[in-house]
């Protein structure tokens, strides 16, 4: 139930197992997240304790612990960002914007009736909805790409000629294939864009394997990077990936880390034009469920990713962020209203302002004409700025760096 997003199932069924002795650390983190995600942050708390008692290095029990200790903190509302709804014209959910064609490729179930037999809900398909002046139109299956079971999760490359997506392992005959325990993990398929505007069969991606899952691809502003989620570790959690293409040819994709990638789940990547790299993870520190975070590469290394403000981020599962052009607004998909929905967000940048004052050691008198260095700690770049006669000085400082 927690895996199918049905928190109030998992709850109830978790109270139930709570007492078994043979319950591992694994299943009470696993109750943990259902806790927090249906704001019963205080049991959630007093669950990871237990688990850290007995096993100070669990990671993931540890950050979701300072998630419960520091909720209201991370539960103000920074100002920084603006959220509205996107009223898509469909009753049913609609998650994993992708900003294309003056509209939106989005993941929605299936209206061909035929349903998962692990989640007893409809396969999904991927359609799309054009803006039309304030409203959005009606959503429209994407032409020559759906296929009888799971497809979802797409992107499309800057150019406009390659849409990779998330789709369900299938035989040559396009059954459903599996691998050794019979498990059809998701893998990544691409298609390319056709003159007409629709899009040929799609192919699999030739470095996946039906062993492993592979989903929520992403691309580079340059369009020479993937980005997308995947098991392939071995751990069973996901993690982050990248894989390069070399004239037209992709390569080995590479674990992007441990700066990044947790014992939990990190999924859903996305880069923005600055190449910054955006993604949703349940093992950093969060406030319940799939939280978005970023990080930024400095010296080919991830720094620490940071956690985005809310009310992006909420108790529920807030997942696959997706940047416009202008890379300050953008889309995101969110369960927080009982069903995942897509909504709009934008940055808010605030006028940031440094003042000081420079006196002298011994008399503190104030020191005119002072030569002052700031050092911008995240890119590394400085400015230099002079007190004034009086010894102030001022400057404007960038959101989200460290000085």
């Amino acid at each position: 139930y927690l895996l199918t997003n049905d928190i109030a199932k998992a709850n109830e069924q978790y109270s139930r197992v709570a007492l078994y002795t043979d319950n591992s650390d694994r299943d009470r983190v696993m109750q943990g997240q259902a806790l927090m995600a249906n704001g019963k942050y205080d049991d959630a708390r007093t669950i990871f304790e237990g688990i850290l008692s007995r096993d100070p290095n669990n990671k993931v029990a540890a950050s979701l612990l300072q998630g419960c200790k520091k909720l209201d903190e991370m539960k103000k509302d920074s100002l920084f960002i603006q959220v509205d709804g996107v009223n898509i014209p469909t009753t049913s959910p609609v998650y994993s914007a992708f900003p294309y064609n003056d509209g939106l490729i989005i993941t929605s179930p299936s209206s061909k009736g035929d349903m998962d037999p692990y989640t007893n809900n409809a396969f999904t398909d991927l359609y799309f909805s054009k803006k039309e002046g304030a409203p959005w139109g009606a959503p429209q299956p994407l032409s020559g790409v759906n296929g009888p079971y799971h497809d979802a999760v797409a992107a499309v490359s800057p150019n406009g000629q390659l849409m990779v997506f998330t789709r369900n392992f299938q035989l040559n005959a396009g059954k459903l294939g599996g691998d050794d325990n019979n498990v059809s993990n998701t893998q990544l398929y691409m298609s390319r864009r056709l003159p007409d505007g629709t899009w040929q069969k799609p192919e699999l991606m030739p470095f996946c394997t039906h062993k492993f899952m592979f989903a929520h691809p992403t691309f580079t502003a340059d369009g020479t990077t993937m980005y997308f989620s995947s098991n392939m570790s071995g751990s069973g959690q996901m993690d982050i990936f990248m894989v390069k293409q070399i004239e037209g040819v992709w390569g080995v994709p590479q674990n992007i880390g441990t700066g990044v990638n947790t014992a939990g789940n990190e999924v859903f990547p996305s880069v923005r034009q600055d190449g910054r790299l955006y993604f949703s993870s349940d093992g950093h520190t969060t406030i319940g469920g799939l939280d978005v975070l970023f990080s930024e590469s400095r010296d080919g290394s991830w720094q620490a990713p940071r956690h985005m403000s809310y009310p992006l981020n909420s108790s529920y599962d807030d997942f696959s962020i997706a940047w416009n052009s202008d890379g300050k607004t953008g889309y995101f998909s969110s369960d927080r209203t009982g069903a995942d929905r897509i909504y709009f967000f934008s940055e808010v940048s605030p006028i940031i302002s440094l003042e000081g004052l420079i006196m002298a050691k011994d008399g503190g008198i104030p020191v005119g004409g002072t030569r002052i260095t700031i050092i911008n700690m995240t890119d590394g770049t400085e400015k230099i700025t002079f007190a004034g006669p009086d010894g102030i000085y001022q400057a404007r400082l960038l959101m989200d760096k460290d000085y």
